[in-house]
């Protein structure tokens, strides 16, 4: 653990790797909850509410690029990978189309 007293010491930028590390380790069980309770709502709802399934889309990996400033203050190319989700609509008997 001597180690993150160093990292912590070494300034603003120790201080920024460690808090995103806690912050993201932190983040990911928690978006993990969020959307298996969101499924877990959208399930009793389309069970409540007899919703049939009528389109599905499938989504997709994209690659994308730009310009943009690098953290010591530089133009520079950037690039990132966008996720797209499969997305469903259902008719329910209430006679909403419903997509998520």
């Amino acid at each position: 653990m001597r180690w993150i007293a160093e990292v912590w010491a070494d300034g603003w930028g120790g201080r920024f790797l460690l808090l995103s590390t806690a912050a993201t380790i932190f983040a990911i069980p928690t978006v993990a909850w969020m959307v298996a309770r969101e499924k877990a709502h959208w399930r009793e709802f389309a069970a409540d509410h007899n919703c049939t399934k009528v389109a599905h889309v499938r989504g997709g990996v994209n690659v994308v690029s730009g310009v943009g400033v690098t953290p010591d203050g530089k133009i520079g190319v950037v690039t990132g990978t966008e996720i797209e989700h499969d997305k469903t609509a259902g008719v329910c008997d209430d006679g909403v189309t419903y997509r998520r």
